[in-house]
């Protein structure tokens, strides 16, 4: 990512629009922002973000950042963005509006600009906060930590205490959330655990005695019921079936004889089916046509109708032509004899216009002729004064060149004057030379001075350093001597810590007891949760086998009804056969008394048994009911299939995670004993061994600690000596080559002043040198009151012959103008007498006009009169046209008809023909009303279809009777034994039902008892390892062990860049809590970061700023190609600007774009390409200006 441009109005102190366009900065990579304190050159950073994040972190709310005098802030900010080796130019868009009742309206877009113009890739403020977090991949604190780096206070950083560094990284990285938050959790949940077990203790009391024995006795009970059910069953099934077969074969008896007698009296009857037959063929037919019928009968009247207005549309067309023919004759003539006339006036309004056309021709070239000659008249004036105005600027011209040379004789009679007076000059130029070598020999004789101070004392410090260091190494053998004891191995005369590594090794092994203890943590953590995820498999799998069990009795259930529902459909089947057959004599059963003669078989009706209407449409409806019921069983059964077969896929699964998690305890529980057993050489070791030993550990860091702080003490104090020594010792050194120095140069300068002295006497030997300088002085002031009259008079001589050369322009220009203006009055006057001449052939035109408007007027009622007997013409043609063409569409229209109805006719017939009709005039005779056709045909079809069911039927009767005869007596005695039974299975059925729901209760109770007290285990177990949590993270222990692992990687990150920046001079360390630099160019000597000098400790902490902003970039895989140093500098001098420049520079060729933010004039010098923002007053707001240097 690398800005391109920033445009800002409207916010804070900014008010009109200001540009910070980065792109005209060239292939320069440091570019400086420069004001004075409160500019708003900090609000260039709140602006690109805003821009990114929609915010500003300094802001308190979301309208204090908007300037109150323009109500509004805006701000865009172009960025180049790479994405798989593409470069994009990205623009952000952000707008923010204040309304008089202060309430603030955003405006948020994203664009992609392209060659072809800017393309929207996002619009709103939520959606383009959470484009540009994908895009940039940083928080909105990370990207000003990683973008804005505040110099001064990583300066600070290398030197803060160990606590405040601490305090420092943690608020960088965020690293408080693992102090005293993470413990406050690990507190909360531990609260909330203790709360769970107290809650599972209590339900565990209220389920009270509880137990499998009271279980058994009540599952003893059930089953014994169950067996006694199953028998009445199997007593009743049985019964049901004998009692079915015997009623079967009771019905179909009766039936058999009632079919017989239907028979009987359907035989006697149809002797006048064949009539009947012929009849309905012929209303059928009659019936079916009815359409065709209708229209023969329509276009008969229709017909008639068409021949009437026929016959008085050619009467009134005889009437009509013959006084037509005579007034259209008499209008034509008339027409004639107006356009005669109408011709003859329009000849004389023609050579009217004519003369009048000549008039005004004439009177325009008048007026022309009068502009000509005025605009002659003018332009002679101006001839005459352009001449007059020249020859004055001649004479003029000639005078000041007159007076011109006069002036420039006199320069050069000054200057030949002035040669004379070259003694002068030489004095003030050596008199000036002896003042300077003077000041210059005090400057001298103070170095000199100074230069012995400095060798005296620098001398005695270096003396009392030596004493003081032989003394710190003395009392550091006898510390070492005291914390080693009988340890021969280390040098205690070295001048470097020797403690360092044995507690080194003491942390490692520390570090690795840690390590391990948490892994074996993970790994206990991990085994409770396979425990606890068993515990939850295995009351899944529990629901499941009693979700299993109540599916497949819903089955077993749903396929019984199935079994019955179809034996239900069969008889309702048979019903509905035999209603079928009955209501065939049935439909005329309540029109007729007994006595009457049957309508079907002619035979006398003796009971309404046999005629009484069985009502088919209930029975077929309670066969669609039992056939959806049926449907609906089936589909539960197939449903139940479906869900037995995953339940038992459920269990199945669930069995096998279970067997997993177990065998993945026990894995667990072999690598807590290998760990603990490796790492303390102990076999069977456990976790709290490795307390013990950790234990022990710390208590020896800790001493080793006390005595190491004392050996730095001390090393640092011999340091910070010898260091001290060789300073003045250098001092001492560069103070006698300085003093040497100092008398070579006053011998020299003293040598100088002498022939200064020797030039002077000799220049002033024998003259009054002070009145030949007054002399010369007014010489000289003479000569340049000349040479400025000569300029003047110079200057007037270009003015005038500029001045004359423009008037002979002007004359020329205005000569040639007359003339061309003479040329054109000639040939006007020429037109002139020529139009006059024609006008006077139109010598009486006044009262001509007269004579034209009265033709006008009299061509204007002709053309009228033209119009009226034309239009009458046309009228009485078009009455004519209407008639004639009625005529004839009213003999086109009958001929249609006529067509059409006999086309229609002879279909009709022909169809009619077919069933016995042969004249149209025959059809009402033979035609019935819709009513009786259908009687009539109900009665034919009936009968033929009633003698074949009841035929079928009775056949079917007799197959099933087979020759048995029905015994009414036995039907009674089994559905007695059959009602004894069902009472008695419904008594045992419902005891079941109560004792099954007891054993439910129960069950569910010991299960839920059961899976209570593995809950109160688990709990148990997870409060003590939580209590032991929460004692473990009280404090900052966790943040300061986190912190200090982010600054080993810190420090390391900044080590690399420091080899870069200064040539590999430094590598930093970070030890003890502190920042050591190893001195690649004094042997690898280690030293304090504190001990470099200021631009030094710049680069360092430069080093590190951008190590920590790699830090925070790295938890994303975006880039920052630029970063802004703001402030932090203090005051500079040369050899620490020299620093910085150099460092940035080095920054610069790794493709890094840098800004620095400051207010230092020596930086400010140092930086070419910049901008400068004007402190914001009271008529206008901040103005940025970019300064390009060279």
């Amino acid at each position: 990512m690398k800005p391109i441009k920033l445009t800002i109005e409207g916010l804070n102190s900014f008010v009109a629009k200001q540009e910070l366009d980065f792109s005209k900065l060239g292939d320069s990579a440091i570019f400086g922002i420069f004001g004075q304190t409160g500019s708003g050159k900090s609000t260039v950073l709140d602006a690109i973000c805003l821009a990114l994040f929609g915010n500003v972190e300094r802001s308190k709310s979301n309208v204090d950042f908007i300037n109150l005098k323009t109500k509004f802030t805006r701000v865009e900010f172009y960025f180049e963005y790479t994405e798989k080796n593409k470069t994009k130019l990205i623009k952000v868009l952000r707008e923010y509006r204040l309304s008089r009742s202060s309430d603030v309206t955003q405006k948020a877009q994203v664009f992609e600009v392209e060659k072809s113009g800017e393309k929207m890739l996002m619009e709103g403020p939520t959606k383009v906060d959470a484009y540009l977090k994908e895009l940039i991949g940083l928080t909105q604190n990370e990207f000003s930590k990683c973008v804005a780096l505040p110099q001064g206070e990583f300066a600070g950083f290398l030197k803060a205490k160990p606590n405040e560094r601490i305090n420092i990284i943690g608020g960088i990285f965020d690293l408080n959330k693992y102090g005293e938050p993470l413990w406050e959790k690990a507190r909360a949940r531990a609260t909330k655990t203790q709360a769970e077990l107290a809650n599972i203790k209590t339900k565990i009391e209220i389920l009270g005695d509880i137990n499998d024995a009271l279980m058994d006795k009540k599952v003893a009970e059930f089953k014994q019921l169950e067996k006694n059910i199953a028998e009445n069953k199997e007593m009743i099934e049985k019964s049901t079936e004998t009692l079915g077969k015997e009623r079967d074969l009771a019905k179909a008896s009766k039936e058999l004889e009632e079919v017989e007698s239907m028979l009987k009296n359907l035989a006697t009857s149809g002797a006048d089916i064949s009539d009947k037959k012929q009849k309905i063929a012929k209303a059928r037919a009659i019936q079916d046509n009815s359409v065709l019928i209708d229209t023969v009968n329509t276009l008969n009247k229709t017909i008639n109708e068409e021949e009437s207005n026929i016959d008085k549309l050619n009467a009134e067309l005889d009437s009509k032509s013959e006084s037509s023919k005579k007034e259209i004759a008499q209008n034509e003539i008339n027409i004639e004899n107006l356009r005669n006339e109408s011709n003859n006036l329009s000849e004389k309004r023609n050579a009217w216009s004519v003369a009048n056309s000549i008039c005004t021709e004439l009177k325009s070239l008048h007026e022309q002729e009068s502009i000509l000659i005025s605009k002659l008249s003018e332009l002679d004036i101006a001839k005459t004064d352009a001449v007059q105005e020249k020859e004055e600027n001649e004479k003029r011209l000639e005078i000041l060149k007159s007076d011109y040379d006069k002036e420039k004789k006199r320069i050069q009679d000054l200057e030949e004057r002035l040669v004379g007076y070259y003694d002068v000059s030489s004095y003030t130029f050596y008199v000036k030379e002896r003042a300077a070598v003077d000041s210059y020999i005090k400057y001298i004789d103070l170095l000199v001075k100074g230069a012995i101070n400095l060798k005296a004392n620098s001398n005695s410090k270096v003396n009392d350093c030596t004493k003081e260091i032989n003394k710190a190494v003395a009392e550091l053998k006898k510390l070492r001597k005291e914390a080693l004891g009988g340890n021969t191995k280390l040098d205690i005369n070295s001048k470097t810590p020797i403690l360092v590594d044995a507690i080194n090794n003491l942390v490692i092994l520390l570090s690795k007891l840690n390590i391990t203890e948490e892994y074996i943590k993970n790994l206990v953590d991990r085994e409770d949760e396979y425990n606890r995820e068993n515990l939850i498999r295995n009351k899944k799998v529990q629901l499941a086998v009693t979700a299993l069990n109540k599916e497949k009795i819903t089955k077993s259930d749903a396929l019984q009804k199935i079994e019955s529902l179809q034996r239900d459909i069969e008889n309702l089947e048979k019903q509905r056969v035999d209603a079928i057959c009955n209501n065939s004599v049935a439909e005329f059963s309540e029109k007729y008394k007994i006595g009457d003669t049957c309508p079907i078989c002619n035979n006398e009706i003796l009971t309404k048994n046999v005629l009484a209407k069985l009502d088919v449409i209930v029975i077929e409806k309670e066969i669609e009911k039992q056939k959806k019921e049926l449907a609906k069983q089936n589909k539960q059964a197939e449903l139940s299939t479906e869900i037995i077969a995953q339940l038992s896929k459920e269990i199945e699964d669930q069995n096998e995670e279970m067997s997993y998690n177990n065998d993945s305890i026990t894995a667990i529980e072999l690598e807590i004993t290998s760990k603990c057993s490796k790492l303390l050489n102990k076999k069977n070791a456990r976790p709290a061994d490795i307390s013990i030993v950790q234990l022990q550990l710390k208590e020896d860091i800790v001493k080793l600690e006390e005595q190491r702080k004392l050996e730095n003490e001390k090393l640092e104090r011999i340091a910070e000596l010898e260091s001290e020594k060789n300073k003045y010792n250098s001092i001492f050194i560069a103070s006698s080559d300085k003093l040497d120095d100092y008398n070579e140069l006053s011998k020299s300068i003293n040598d100088f002043k002498s022939k200064i002295d020797a030039e002077i006497s000799f220049v002033t030997q024998g003259t009054d040198i002070e009145v030949r300088i007054e002399e010369l002085n007014k010489l000289q002031k003479q000569k340049k009151d000349s040479e400025i009259s000569a300029n003047q008079l110079h200057n007037s001589i270009v003015e005038v012959n500029e001045i004359i050369k423009k008037l002979a322009e002007t004359y020329s220009a205005v000569t040639a103008e007359a003339d061309l203006k003479q040329e054109a009055l000639k040939k006007l006057n020429k037109d002139i007498k020529f139009k006059s001449s024609q006008v006077e052939q139109f010598s009486d035109i006044k009262s001509f006009d007269k004579e034209i408007n009265k033709a006008e007027i009299r061509m204007a009622v002709i053309e009228k009169e033209i119009n009226l007997n034309t239009i009458n013409i046309d009228k009485l043609r078009q009455i004519n046209a209407e008639i004639t063409s009625k005529i004839a569409n009213a003999n086109m229209l009958l001929s249609e008809h006529k067509s059409l109805r006999n086309g229609t006719l002879d279909s009709l017939m022909t169809s009619l023909n077919a069933v016995g009709i042969e004249n149209f005039d025959d059809i009402p005779s033979n035609k019935l009303a819709g009513e009786d056709i259908k009687t009539l045909e109900n009665f034919t079809n009936n009968y033929d279809g009633n003698v074949a069911v009841l035929l079928k039927r009775k056949e079917d009767l007799e197959k099933i009777l087979g020759g048995k005869v029905v015994d009414p007596i036995l039907i009674a005695n089994i559905e007695t034994t059959l009602e004894n039974t069902t009472t008695v299975m419904n008594q045992r059925i419902a005891e079941s039902g109560k004792l099954k729901s007891e054993i439910e209760v129960l069950n569910e109770q010991l299960k839920q008892l059961k899976e209570l007290k593995d809950i109160e285990n688990t709990l148990t177990a997870n409060y003590n390892i939580q209590s032991e949590l929460c004692d473990s993270l009280r404090g900052k222990a966790l943040v300061e062990f986190v912190a200090e692992e982010f600054m080993d990687d810190i420090t390391y990150m900044a080590s690399e860049k420091l080899v870069d920046l200064m040539d590999g001079r430094y590598i930093l360390k970070y030890e003890n809590k502190d920042f050591i630099v190893v001195d690649n160019f004094n042997n690898g000597e280690e030293r304090s970061a504190r001990t470099l000098s200021g631009g030094e400790l710049f680069v360092v902490s430069l080093a590190l700023a951008l190590s920590i902003s790699d830090a925070l970039l790295s938890k994303s895989d975006k880039r920052l190609d630029f970063f802004f140093l703001d402030e932090g500098f203090g005051t500079l001098d040369k050899d620490y600007c020299e620093y910085i420049i150099s460092a940035l520079n080095k920054l610069a060729n790794k493709n890094m774009t840098i800004g620095l933010i400051s207010h230092i004039p020596e930086l400010q010098e140092r930086i070419q390409k910049k901008f400068i923002i004007t402190k914001a007053t009271n008529e206008s707001g901040s103005i940025v200006k970019l300064v390009r240097e060279v």
